[in-house]
């Protein structure tokens, strides 16, 4: 995340010049992961469904597979990601676009 804000660094000072807010660069930064987080997210459910039930089997007590299990743990892993990525994006887009555009 880092190193994608120093690579756009000038990007987001023409941004700002040009008037765009802190909010919708933001949003910019974090429409981009969650869109990778969520088609991410939706395969790797599907293989540890799989993998994990073909592992239940093989005991002799059954224990039922939980949908909201992967839903917690997809959410928990969202709002670690929204607020990773948008702490790194706010502190580049606070920043003084001059200093961004001369480098």
């Amino acid at each position: 995340m880092f190193f994608e804000n120093e690579y756009r660094q000038k990007e987001i000072g023409i941004r700002k010049v040009l008037g765009s807010g802190e909010m919708e660069i933001l949003a910019l930064f974090n429409k981009t992961y969650l869109t990778i987080l969520i088609v991410c997210f939706a395969i790797a459910c599907a293989i540890a469904h799989y993998f994990i039930a073909k592992w239940l089997e093989n005991f002799s007590l059954q224990t039922p597979l939980y949908w909201w299990v992967f839903f917690v743990s997809g959410l928990f892993v969202v709002v670690i990601t929204v607020t990773t990525v948008s702490w790194q994006s706010w502190k580049t887009a606070t920043s003084n676009p001059l200093d961004a555009i001369v480098r």
